[in-house]
């Protein structure tokens, strides 16, 4: 810390700005020194050059100039409903965190930490030379407090002491270097979604909240977050979650079916015709094999109801699904259009859809999804723009 702070005050004393080769000394001694960009600005603000000289606070314009150039850059995207917000696309999210000095989301960081015991906290904050008076809450606030990194906590356990804790987590490798270990743990705790369900009135709504993991059986996410205790559960889930979506969401009514061989699911649309749906939960792009058009088949051949609509749900489609949803529809000889939807794309439909209505009580029309091919976002959208009313 005293080296590099001496470095960055002799840098920021020649001029008003630095430049491209001090930048890069920087970079190179804050790799050696194990320093993140948190602490860069740290010590900046004790020369007083943060935010800027004479610790001055960015203006407005600074905020907005450099919130542009990151739109530019495709760090930051922006968004204008009622209200104009900014977002971090999820696939960079982590990269970012990390080059600002963070390994992990301050909720699961407190999740982390509440698996430490107090014993283990306190040596923590002792190291440091911080206060390890008060209870296990007071630790933790602590521990936040002083910008105590997930990796420098974890860093203070024995190898022992980590290996305890990893085998108290579901799925994760408790071998390997004390590295090793300590990257586990944190992996691990990246992936929980703090879990918050979006409906308490009824238990299929977290299936709902994970119905894109549910429907790429991303078993890690899934149990991280226990939403699963089995991996056989992954399909009656996903079917759940799917059931909750046309029922709670769209607002329609589910038939019941009697038997095991039929959809997962039916939509009476009138009294003559109807619509099924199937789940296909995959972790690679639904390929619509053979046996699946008999199968399909033969559900659309038992119904009693003309089925005007087939719609198929799964997380992703190869190329010749959308060949096999002609094929369905040839052979259904009723003319039944085959619909194949991204289960993201269906969730767009499920929270957006309302707002292609002018009506104060609006009504989903399922002709959106009558037409054979695979149904994308966009696709979906300008349908909902000239059917729903």
């Amino acid at each position: 810390m005293r080296v590099y702070t001496a470095v960055l005050n002799t840098a920021w004393k020649k001029d008003e700005a630095l430049n491209a080769h001090e930048i890069n000394i920087l970079y190179t001694l804050r790799d050696e020194f194990g320093l993140t960009i948190r602490d860069h600005y740290l010590m900046e603000s004790t020369i007083e050059r943060f935010p800027q000289k004479g610790n001055k606070m960015h203006s407005t314009r600074h905020v907005d100039n450099s919130l542009k150039d990151l739109q530019l850059r495709g760090i930051v995207l922006r968004f204008k409903s009622d209200e104009t917000y900014y977002v971090i696309p999820s696939d960079i999210v982590r990269v970012v965190r990390y080059e600002m000095g963070e390994e992990l989301r301050n909720e699961t960081y407190i999740q982390l930490l509440n698996n430490l015991n107090v014993s283990q906290l306190r040596s923590i904050l002792s190291s440091m030379n911080i206060n390890v008076s008060g209870k296990k809450d007071n630790l933790i606030e602590r521990t936040l407090k002083y910008n105590i990194l997930p990796s420098q906590a974890l860093a203070h356990l024995s190898s022992s002491d980590l290996t305890q804790f990893l085998r108290t987590l579901e799925g994760v490798n408790i071998s390997g270097t004390k590295e090793d270990k300590v990257q586990n743990i944190i992996d691990y705790f990246e992936n929980i979604t703090v879990r918050v369900d979006s409906d308490p009135t009824d238990e299929r709504s977290i299936y709902y909240d994970f119905f894109e993991e549910l429907a790429s059986r991303n078993y890690k996410s899934l149990r991280t977050n226990k939403v699963i205790d089995k991996d056989v559960n992954v399909e009656k889930y996903f079917e759940e979650g799917t059931k909750y979506l046309f029922e709670k969401k769209l607002g329609l009514q589910i038939e019941e079916m009697p038997g095991s061989k039929h959809a997962d699911g039916k939509i009476k649309m009138d009294a003559k015709t109807s619509l099924l749906w199937d789940n296909k939960s995959t972790e690679k792009p639904y390929t619509f094999p053979e046996e699946h058009v008999e199968q399909f088949l033969s559900y659309i051949r038992s119904e009693k109801t003309k089925v005007s609509m087939f719609v198929i749900i799964a997380h992703d489609f190869s190329p010749e699904a959308a060949t096999q949803a002609q094929k369905l529809k040839v052979f259904s000889e009723g003319d039944t259009g085959v619909a194949l939807i991204k289960a993201e794309d269906l969730k767009f439909v499920a929270e957006n859809w309302k707002d292609y209505s002018g009506h104060k009580s609006p009504y989903f029309d399922l002709q959106v999804f009558n037409l054979t091919q695979v149904l994308d976002r966009k696709l979906l959208s300008s349908r909902m723009d000239w059917i729903i009313k």
